[in-house]
């Protein structure tokens, strides 16, 4: 059994011990991001110490910035492909799913940021692919999974 003193120091040790991800203005990633803009995002994705932690907050901007510039598109170009349109929605419903699912599938902070990194690469490039009118490309891409 510890002195006093020894206990002290260990209880002021387990208090101020944060997660290696934490920080002032990087919330936890069980916040929402979906009250976020793109470019608060970024702004939170620089005062990120990990670096998982920082290319998540910079791949929820970028989605949100893709799911922006389909909608735009999709509003220019009436008469648009509908399948590439009803495809951009799968896309941000996955999104949301994967976002949902991801802490119950990962507990650990660092294990999660890196499964949800992964998603979203994979499906940043395919929604890149089909905004751009490369649909067989995402198709490729997407079936190769």
């Amino acid at each position: 059994m510890g002195t006093v003193k020894e206990v002290f120091i260990t209880v002021l040790l387990l208090c101020s011990v944060t997660p290696t991800w934490a920080h002032h203005n990087c919330p936890d990633l069980a916040t929402s991001h979906e009250q976020f803009t793109s470019n608060e995002l970024k702004n939170i994705a620089t005062a990120c110490k990990s670096e998982s932690i920082k290319q998540l907050f910079y791949n929820r901007a970028y989605h949100k910035e893709l799911i922006s510039e389909s909608r735009y598109l999709f509003r220019l170009i009436p008469h648009s492909e509908q399948n590439s349109n009803h495809r951009l929605y799968a896309y941000h419903i996955y999104i949301s799913m994967i976002e949902a699912m991801a802490p119950i599938w990962y507990p650990d902070a660092e294990a999660r940021a890196q499964f949800l990194n992964n998603e979203y690469e994979l499906q940043n490039e395919i929604a890149e692919l089909r905004i751009n009118g490369y649909d067989q490309l995402a198709d490729r891409l997407e079936h190769s999974i």
